[in-house]
């Protein structure tokens, strides 16, 4: 009790003016932060979402192709089909293994890390990706894909937004003290000029 009696006297002491442009500011900044966080992490689950089904469709796609080089054993073809992925920025890495798990040959972007060489193996799934795994079918199982792809396309996009909702907050707030100084002319001048009398 004694630490917030100082605090509320400074309040009380505040002028009518200071105090409307303090409660303005603070509830429009409190708004905009408020929705602005909102807005940025539905926007990162829907774009992961995206991502995610895209890689799905993408990972079938690959495998459907892939099938009858697997079955037939021929590395050269399936490698000709998961090159293909290197066109696509947010693909590290395609891994087709045979029905014993074993690779059987992979794609790997620069710099990102290769394909385990046994299907489940450690280093397929890192921080920052996501991954994919379909069975790759021609009439029967004849083994797996896994397609792995990074967040980094996501994560660049949403901190532009950030930053875009970050200069719309600056904006709001300076508009909203511009507001706040109109306001307070409209209800403190009639009341300085009554306490004046």
């Amino acid at each position: 009790r004694q630490w917030g009696r100082p605090v509320t006297v400074g309040l009380r002491n505040l002028s009518i003016r200071t105090r409307l442009l303090a409660v303005i500011s603070a509830v429009t900044l409190l708004a905009i932060t408020t929705f602005g966080a909102i807005a940025l992490v539905s926007e990162r689950e829907a774009a992961r979402d995206a991502l995610s089904s895209e890689q799905a469709a993408l990972a079938t796609l690959v495998a459907n192709r892939s099938a009858a080089a697997l079955l037939f054993g021929d590395p050269s073809l399936a490698q000709e089909n998961l090159d293909a992925l290197g066109g696509i920025a947010h693909v590290q890495a395609a891994c087709l293994y045979d029905n014993e798990g074993r690779l059987f040959t992979g794609y790997t972007a620069p710099g990102a890390q290769s394909c385990p060489e046994t299907r489940g193996g450690s280093g397929l799934a890192s921080e920052g990706s996501l991954v994919a795994e379909v069975p790759v079918e021609l009439d029967e199982i004849v083994g797996s894909l896994s397609l792995r792809s990074s967040l980094g396309p996501v994560e660049a996009r949403l901190r532009e937004q950030a930053e875009t909702w970050a200069a719309a907050g600056a904006v709001g707030a300076v508009l909203a003290l511009v507001f706040a100084f109109l306001l307070e002319r409209l209800i403190s001048g009639p009341i300085q000029r009554v306490s004046a009398v």
